[in-house]
């Protein structure tokens, strides 16, 4: 899944959305111009909207350090404590949560799940003390099933929950 894709895939699914779709997506994701970012590591792909511009430089420079952006958010080594262990599960839908100094995700393999205004409290070694909110993220976790090369489908899938999920009102 290259950054092409992850562009197209987002003006299919947001930017040029029916009005009256549109209309029920989180109020980030109605804007014409959206921000967002994207990173992966060997194990899982993260795709992020955010809307703080103190939060984007803080993405950024994690970013440009080759670092991870959201500390403590995800953990992909088995037995370590988190809110939330989540192994070969799709659509799985995480939203208000509040997660203090501890990990949130203990992500396995083969796994699709929306993160919703989810708050991270959580101590480090590199960066001290750090609180963020992710707005919006979607994580594609890799496996036996999803591949680097098919995670765009899944991706799309699980935007395609999402948006369910937001039209339905059950978000």
């Amino acid at each position: 899944m290259n950054k092409e894709q992850i562009e197209l895939i987002i003006r299919q699914k947001f930017v040029n959305a029916p009005p009256d779709i549109k209309s029920q997506f989180p109020e980030m994701l109605r804007k014409s111009q959206l921000s967002w970012i994207t990173f992966n590591t060997n194990e899982y792909r993260m795709l992020s909207f955010m809307d703080l511009s103190d939060e984007k430089e803080r993405v950024k420079q994690l970013l440009e350090l080759q670092r991870d952006p959201y500390p403590g958010l995800i953990v992909v080594k088995p037995n370590v404590k988190a809110a939330f262990i989540i192994e070969k599960s799709k659509n799985i839908y995480l939203k208000n949560n509040y997660v203090k100094h501890l990990p949130s995700i203990s992500i396995g393999k083969d796994s699709t799940i929306l993160v919703e205004k989810h708050r991270q409290v959580i101590n480090t070694k590199d960066y001290g003390n750090l609180d963020y909110t992710i707005e919006i993220g979607f994580i594609v976790s890799f496996g036996d099933e999803i591949t680097q090369e098919n995670a765009s489908f899944y991706l799309e899938d699980l935007i395609s929950f999402s948006i369910s999920k937001w039209r339905l009102g059950d978000a």
